[in-house]
């Protein structure tokens, strides 16, 4: 018997796929002909069918579901198409849907260079373009099949094998599918891990401990160290000023426990407690 998880990913890639497919051709019957509608229900099912074949990805892989993410698959499988009008010069659905060839956004070879992109912000994010790049081509493969380059192309994509090429691309993601805690942001500015509550947490709890500890330790320390502990106060104060823009600015970006901007509690208790000094 199957794990109840790649159940779930098989049903979601056959139920999705198929189901998706055959109501975007029942919406696209002689009724509803026009240009516009026949664009947005397009889009719309590729939006879809990106969703779906990532939610199969994290089922696969054993995490949990993010609406962000899953937002963020449907968005790019409906921007790839926007290379079209790229290829025809204008905004105009009529120019659009007579172009004589394939925009290159919709070559295989894309499925391999457009992932790049996402290892600006993680390699998390070029596995969910990766997956939402070949979902749209595996639909657009129903009708004109794989296109790689100049005249070579495949014959149209059977149906039966639709939800199969769906199941075998988000197997393939949820392989080297990292988990949300080890990834490393290539540019931390622009990625968003779910260690930055924890690490700023941890920052107020250090705080909060130190206070307490100068509270403890005042009464054992002489008058004469007065000023060295509020020479060590201000310039703790100024190098919490001159690092403050940082915990402002980037809100929960993650900081290692190594990092610069994070100091180790000892370091802190050391400058607090004059008997450790001694030691």
């Amino acid at each position: 018997m199957p794990h109840p998880k790649v159940f779930k990913a098989v049903l979601v890639c056959v139920l999705g796929g198929l189901g998706v497919e055959l109501l975007s051709t029942w919406l696209t019957l002689p009724p509803w002909r026009r240009l516009s509608w026949r664009a947005a229900v397009d889009s719309s099912s590729h939006g879809a069918i990106g969703i779906f074949t990532w939610t199969a990805t994290l089922l696969l892989a054993g995490q949990e579901i993010s609406w962000k993410e899953l937002s963020m698959a449907g968005i790019a499988a409906i921007a790839l198409d926007l290379d079209h009008f790229l290829a025809a010069h204008s905004f105009s659905l009529f120019a659009v849907t007579r172009l004589s060839k394939r925009p290159s956004g919709h070559s295989v070879l894309a499925v391999f260079f457009l992932p790049l992109i996402g290892f600006v912000f993680s390699p998390r994010y070029a596995l969910l373009l990766f997956v939402t790049t070949a979902s749209h081509q595996a639909r657009d493969a129903l009708r004109r099949g794989f296109w790689l380059f100049g005249r070579l192309q495949t014959p149209p994509l059977p149906r039966g094998l639709y939800p199969l090429i769906l199941l075998t691309i988000a197997a393939t993601a949820a392989i080297l599918l990292p988990s949300r805690i080890q990834q490393q942001p290539i540019l931390p500015f622009f990625c968003i891990s779910s260690e930055n509550k924890q690490d700023s947490a941890v920052h107020k709890e250090d705080v909060e401990v130190n206070k307490t500890a100068n509270e403890d330790n005042s009464f054992l320390s002489s008058p004469f160290d007065d000023d060295d502990d509020h020479d060590d106060d201000a310039d703790d104060n100024q190098q919490h000023e001159e690092s403050s823009w940082w915990w402002r600015w980037s809100g929960s970006l993650p900081v290692s426990p190594r990092s610069p901007f994070r100091k180790s509690s000892f370091s802190r208790r050391r400058r607090s407690n004059p008997k450790i000094e001694q030691m």
